[in-house]
């Protein structure tokens, strides 16, 4: 299916062989693996498109990157920030094309516009939607409607890997096809 494809390539292209995932308790390789996956099965339940599926890919794979422990961070989400930065050059991510097993993928398509969400939603994941928002406002991104779609989602993803922990708050899930995702979370 195209979501164990993308998840695979993704998988095995960017958390993998990553040295910088910390040997944390909850927020590991292991974490980023699961949020990555119910991001691209959000994706798919909600029919995104390309682009949208991959600011969430990417959200999955970065957002917990600049973690130093597992304590409760709200500034976690800029340190995941500046450390992709570093790693990017400050520059956006390079297109890689992977063999995917029915056909090839396009990984870390993300670019102009949707870079910039991508860069708001990990700085912001971590901080009271309200602030968040507030920034948003701020910014020079244009379609905020879909930054805030996306950011939900994001939250959604990585609120939906706490049932491995058994702290998922049902009621602060966004979308109901999260909702029922807690199941296939487990």
């Amino acid at each position: 299916s195209r979501i164990t494809d993308e998840f695979v390539l993704y998988r095995n292209t960017f958390i993998l062989n990553n040295a910088k995932y910390k040997k944390l308790k909850h927020h590991n390789s292991m974490h980023a693996q699961r949020v990555l996956l119910l991001a691209l099965t959000l994706s798919e339940l909600l029919n995104l498109s390309d682009e949208d599926r991959s600011v969430l890919a990417n959200f999955g794979i970065y957002h917990d990157i600049g973690r130093q422990d597992d304590k409760e961070d709200p500034k976690h989400g800029l340190a995941s920030l500046k450390y992709l930065k570093r790693m990017l050059g400050f520059s956006k991510p390079v297109q890689i094309t992977c063999k995917g097993l029915k056909k090839d993928y396009v990984l870390d398509n993300v670019s102009g516009e949707s870079f910039e969400i991508l860069k708001w939603i990990i700085e912001y994941h971590c901080r009271p939607s309200k602030e968040a928002f507030d920034k948003l406002e701020k910014s020079k991104i244009g379609d905020k409607d879909r930054a805030k779609k996306l950011y939900r989602l994001a939250k959604d993803s990585d609120a939906l890997d706490r049932v491995r922990i058994n702290d998922l708050q049902y009621d602060k899930l966004r979308f109901e096809e999260s909702k029922k995702l807690i199941v296939y979370a487990k």
